[in-house]
């Protein structure tokens, strides 16, 4: 926003001298040029910091476990670009069913927004061990000590 502000302040700048000459053309010529300074500067900046944040690309680059053959559970949101990496669609899941779907046999890894971690019920939290992060996804699996259930050798 610092970047486009001060093109856009120079842009405004530029324009001046036609606006005091009465030439219209040099403010909407300024303001063209102005504008596509201002586009190719998003493109090329903007573009790049925020792609590892919101992509799941970044995501299985960081996480190789993501590229096995276990299932993935998204917990509360939905991420399509992770369904285009995985080449398979991810299960979702609803913070409140969590514990449900630990508990099946399948031990999948769970996709979970670092900001929803805080929402999520104290006992599934307690079960989970993260795996890897990228951005703003953090990847879990079911602790070791409790991958069957908690139901031990009885």
């Amino acid at each position: 926003a610092l970047v486009a502000a001060a093109v856009y302040g120079a842009g405004m700048l530029a324009s001046l001298p036609g606006l005091v000459a009465r030439r219209p053309r040099w403010v909407w010529g300024s303001a063209t040029v102005t504008s596509a300074v201002a586009m190719l500067l998003a493109a090329f900046l903007l573009h790049p910091a925020l792609a590892p944040r919101r992509s799941a690309a970044y995501l299985i680059e960081a996480v190789p476990e993501l590229r096995s053959d276990r299932p993935v559970v998204v917990v509360e949101m939905k991420v399509p670009s992770l369904t285009l990496y995985l080449d398979r669609i991810p299960g979702g899941v609803s913070r409140f069913g969590l514990e449900r779907r630990m508990a099946e046999p399948d031990a999948p890894l769970f996709v979970i927004a670092e900001v929803d971690l805080s929402s999520i019920p104290a006992e599934a939290r307690s079960r989970l061990r993260e795996v890897g992060r990228q951005g703003k996804f953090v990847v879990f699996q079911e602790s070791d000590g409790q991958l069957d259930g908690g139901r031990g050798a009885e």
